[in-house]
């Protein structure tokens, strides 16, 4: 073929989302799938919504507020802020590519933890930028080799608290010191996509934001069950909001997303709820896989980082490909540099008895599978 990408294009990192349950079904012969793979609510979205978006439906014809402002202006009191101070986002994954596209030109550098999100890294690297990606220390995020990292070039840190896929999250104290070290002339972008998820009081980070070199984003995709609408937003000082807001597409949030959101947030009973469950099933799961011998990065998410035994029948196995022949849909890791190690998300109390069932059933037909001579 003549037509060339550009380079930039030709060495991204390929993305590769959750396996979808009914395909797996339909590839499977399968109706019993159980799909733990991609972080979402188990739990759905409020009733509220629901309810919003058959009232939202007639209006499909018209195209969406461009400004999305009566959801700004929820976000903003929600926030203690002005309007300008956030920018929506379809999905907060594409705040992250915006931000690229705002502040990262070729030859500049980007200074993020492996493995995180990786699409810091492939937002850097489709703007011709180089990602410099730091090691994590037993799965946490080594704030202080990233902030030694930061040079001349660096016009961009991305920092994702709590981590995904790690789950990991660096405390209130750590998290302010590393903000505060961050030269005024470099970005730092914090994913705050699992915030809802820590029981711990966070820090206020308004006097950070003011200072201008701070954008922190959310996400309605994880406790608020949106994951489907693609909605998210970013906080941050108006000229900052202003340039990640040239970038954007115009339309870039749907109407009926919009409606949904601004619904979600006038139901944090629902929230909560979903927080008090995923707590627990969070707990039942890390503890049940524990008592078999995995291991587990401790969460304060809605989802577990799990390696498999040093040893014994499940030690010799991909838990995916053996978890997918339960009909157990969860996240393979090796795309991010962890080819033993598998993502689960915290399903409903069902959900996660069936995945410890399909575990066991699992590690009982290697227990019985003769050893390779």
């Amino acid at each position: 073929m003549s037509v060339r990408p550009r380079a930039a294009t030709a060495v991204l990192p390929i993305y590769e989302p959750g396996r979808d349950a009914a395909a797996v079904a339909r590839s499977t012969g399968r109706d019993d799938i159980v799909k733990l793979a991609s972080n979402e609510s188990p739990y759905g979205a409020s009733p509220r919504v629901l309810e919003a978006l058959r009232d939202a439906v007639d209006d499909v014809h018209l195209y969406p507020d461009a400004a999305g402002a009566r959801l700004r202006e929820a976000l903003a009191a929600r926030h203690g802020v002005e309007a300008d101070w956030i920018v929506l986002g379809n999905g907060s994954v594409e705040l992250i590519e915006n931000t690229a596209k705002a502040f990262l030109d070729a030859g500049d550098e980007a200074v993020l933890a492996r493995p995180s999100f990786l699409k810091f890294a492939i937002a850097t690297r489709l703007m011709g930028a180089r990602s410099i990606e730091i090691p994590t220390i037993d799965d946490q995020a080594d704030l202080e080799a990233m902030a030694a990292a930061v040079g001349s070039r660096t016009k961009v840190v991305f920092l994702a608290n709590p981590d995904n896929p790690t789950g990991r999250m660096v405390t209130a104290a750590e998290l302010l010191e590393f903000i505060d070290g961050i030269p005024e002339t470099v970005l730092l972008f914090l994913d705050q996509a699992y915030f809802e998820y820590v029981a711990e009081e966070a820090p206020s980070l308004r006097s950070r934001i003011e200072r201008g070199n701070l954008v922190v984003s959310r996400t309605f995709s994880k406790a608020f069950g949106l994951a489907g609408l693609r909605i998210g937003y970013g906080v941050g000082h108006p000229e900052l909001m202003r340039s990640i807001g040239r970038v954007r597409e115009h339309f870039n949030t749907s109407s009926i997303a919009q409606v949904a959101a601004l619904a979600a947030l006038g139901d944090f009973d629902h929230v909560a709820r979903t927080i008090r469950l995923n707590r627990e099933q969070r707990e039942f799961l890390a503890r049940e896989l524990s008592e078999r011998g995995l291991r587990v990065t401790p969460s304060y998410t809605n989802f577990l980082l799990v390696r498999p035994p040093k040893e014994g029948p499940l030690a010799r196995v991909g838990l995916a490909g053996a978890l997918m022949e339960e009909g157990v849909i969860v996240r393979p890791m090796g795309f991010y540099g962890m080819p033993e190690a598998v993502r689960i998300s915290v399903g409903t109390a069902d959900e996660n008895r069936r995945l410890v069932q399909a575990l066991d059933r699992a590690r009982g037909s290697r227990e019985s599978a003769p050893l390779e001579s």
